[in-house]
């Protein structure tokens, strides 16, 4: 059975986001996408309207770093660099041994036809690739 209204949800499964930290997501498998396209690690709207948008990641965080998740829009409408939408950040410093951390955006958005959402990874070496449980990004129109 099709949605009744735009929706996707991807994940990462084991590929590894590009140089500049653009998570890469499988179309494959458990995928869905309906009315929302996959392009170049992104999803492009076809119909405007307001959208849920979600994305998780799980990473490593080693004795001292930063990790930075952000989901981006990247629009004709306004000229200039990606706009930020969400943004998680987590900056960790001790002693202690590494840890397995996640981190969860979701936000309500108006995007117009054309639109394309991406996640972001700063420091994406950290990034976990175990299963497609752990990655995740998505939205559905509401």
């Amino acid at each position: 059975m099709k949605p009744s209204k735009p929706t996707a949800h991807l994940t990462v499964g084991r590929i590894r986001p590009r140089a500049d930290g653009i998570m890469l997501w499988n179309t494959e498998g458990g995928a869905i996408t309906h009315e929302l396209d996959y392009r170049d690690g992104g999803l492009q709207v076809q119909k405007e309207g307001f959208y849920f948008v979600y994305s998780k990641l799980y990473f490593v965080e080693p004795s001292c770093a930063m990790f930075t998740h952000s989901v981006l829009r990247r629009t004709s409408r306004y000229l200039g660099a990606d706009m930020e939408l969400m943004e998680s950040r987590r900056f960790h410093c001790t002693r202690s041994t590494r840890e397995l951390l996640s981190s969860y955006l979701g936000g309500v958005f108006h995007l117009f036809k054309g639109d394309t959402i991406l996640v972001k990874a700063e420091n994406h070496t950290l990034i976990a690739l175990r299963g497609s449980y752990d990655n995740f990004f998505g939205a559905y129109m509401i």
